[in-house]
């Protein structure tokens, strides 16, 4: 599974388990750090989630 695709997963899995709540502000750099990566994974993660209806994506 690719990196985009398993941080998707573990973001979903918060929303669902209720550690990450709808309107809540989503850090990149604290994900890129958490998941020892650049932040175009997670950007890329993030664009899955929004395309699934779960994030919305503000400029």
């Amino acid at each position: 599974m690719n990196l985009p695709k398993v941080i998707r997963k573990e973001l979903e899995e918060e929303y669902r388990e209720g550690r990450l709540v709808p309107g809540q502000p989503i850090d990149e750099k604290a994900l890129a750090l958490r998941f020892k990566t650049s932040r175009t994974p997670v950007r890329e993660a993030l664009l899955l989630l929004s395309a699934n209806g779960l994030i919305d994506i503000q400029p």
